[in-house]
């Protein structure tokens, strides 16, 4: 599968098709590529472009799981004849659940949060039950070309350059202040949009005469005015939420609501502790037993019942109470 064209040549597309095809024809299989190149800017580049054009932090990878590989690239295969679609995500399926995976580390299944039960019904996720060294192992067993690959890090179309460098091609932005609670101003960002909450990489402030040398952290985004402030409080008032409001509510298992869960917010992060509360419209509340700080609107919220992914919605508004 094709999802991307390159004029500067920084995505591996030609080397992972010389890997896939040379795999193919050392086992015995019929090997095709298809090209969704112009579905992806469609429904994942554009989106996500518009997204943190607004000042949002989208997420491709799950834009891509839900509108391409598992939409337009299955519809494909199932008409082509074929009963099942194999990937090589790591998680798990049991009677029509997303599981975990048994790597926690490269666990996928907050990537997977946008599928329908359907689609799930017709998919194979063979790695789910093995870790990434299993994998490598296997791999050298059976002397394929892609066992000492290293594994593929980021977004594809990226490429070796930092994601605000790819960012700036696509968004207009412009220098702005970096101001302290009191107004003052300690420094210049490069555009607010390249910039998280909670962020305290790369703010580009030195020594503030008066302060502690203490890490700062990035407390509020000010898109109209083009404004970004630092706090030395990683736990400022400004980046307490309570509560999270959802839309593109999607669920793999639906649940009754009020309903007890987990929730996490980042791949991989930290699950909290929360209550679903729908609300008219299609949206819910996800109300956390206690505070966390650092979300930012155009993340995905998704919620767990202990191992098993129960679906997501994307966070459009957050609250400190």
């Amino acid at each position: 599968m094709v999802n991307w064209h390159d004029d500067a040549n920084l995505c591996r597309n030609d080397s992972d098709h010389k890997d896939a095809m040379a795999i193919a024809d050392q086992i015995g299989i019929p090997f095709e590529v298809l090209d969704f190149s112009n579905e992806y800017k469609a429904s994942v580049f554009s989106r996500m472009i518009d997204g943190f054009s607004n000042g949002h932090v989208p997420n491709p990878d799950i834009f891509c799981n839900q509108y391409v590989k598992f939409k337009v690239f299955f519809d494909t295969v199932r008409r082509l004849g074929f009963d099942y679609l194999a990937t090589g995500h790591y998680a798990n399926i049991d009677n029509g659940r997303l599981i975990k995976a048994n790597d926690a580390k490269k666990d996928q299944t907050y990537f997977l949060c946008a599928i329908d039960q359907n689609t799930l019904s017709h998919l194979k996720f063979p790695l789910g039950q093995l870790t990434k060294k299993e994998v490598r192992f296997i791999a050298e067993q059976n002397q394929l070309v892609v066992a000492k690959k290293k594994d593929s890090v980021g977004v594809c179309f990226v490429g070796p350059r930092s994601f605000k460098a790819f960012l700036r091609s696509y968004i207009i932005s412009k220098p702005g202040d970096i101001v302290l609670e009191n107004g003052k101003v300690v420094g210049q960002h490069d555009g607010v949009v390249f910039y998280t909450l909670g962020q305290r990489q790369g703010i580009a402030v030195g020594g503030i005469k008066g302060y502690e040398d203490k890490p700062w952290y990035i407390v509020q985004k000010q898109i109209e005015n083009n404004i970004l402030m630092i706090s030395q409080n990683s736990k400022h008032p400004l980046l307490r939420v309570k509560r999270i409001k959802c839309h593109s509510i999607n669920w793999i298992r639906h649940v009754p609501q009020p309903h007890t869960v987990q929730c996490v917010i980042r791949h991989n992060g930290v699950a909290y502790d929360a209550t679903l509360e729908p609300q008219q419209n299609e949206v819910i509340w996800v109300t956390l037993n206690e505070p966390i700080y650092g979300v930012s609107i155009g993340q995905w919220c998704v919620w767990y019942d202990h191992d098993e992914c129960l679906g997501g919605g994307e966070i459009c508004e957050t609250s400190a109470t």
